[in-house]
């Protein structure tokens, strides 16, 4: 009966944390059709890596990642006080995909390392709509 009643209070710090994280994002504007790449960043163990961006509607996110232990990746943005993760991806060492772009809004990805933590590389590009 106990952790059944601390589960919910888990998800709502973990909540928390990624709305806090969300955030903080504090990058320069991202340019279009620019590619962006970070090569061998450790990630703490339990810690996120994030990279945020200003995508309007009909854009693309273009990612890909290597690192050298599993890390989980979520595509999260705001909406008003409420974070969504429409993009989520289970823990891997590698992957790749395209994010159609729905709404005008900041996104930011994040990778998140298991209790080893790791190096990940990764390269995001925003692709404009035409």
């Amino acid at each position: 009966m106990m952790a059944a009643s601390r589960a919910p209070r888990a998800c709502r710090l973990a909540a928390w944390a990624l709305a806090a994280s969300l955030a903080a994002c504090t990058y320069g504007p991202v340019v279009p059709n620019a590619t962006y790449k970070s090569q061998k960043v450790r990630v703490a163990p339990f810690e996120k890596l994030d990279f945020c961006l200003d995508a309007q509607e009909g854009d693309r996110i273009d990612y890909q990642f290597e690192a050298t232990e599993p890390v989980e990746l979520d595509i999260a943005y705001r909406d008003g006080p409420a974070v969504l993760i429409p993009w989520q991806r289970d823990p891997a060492t590698r992957g790749s995909g395209i994010v159609p772009v729905l709404l005008d809004k900041q996104y930011c990805i994040y990778w998140q390392a298991g209790p080893a933590g790791a190096l990940v590389s990764y390269t995001v590009v925003l692709r404009r709509r035409e």
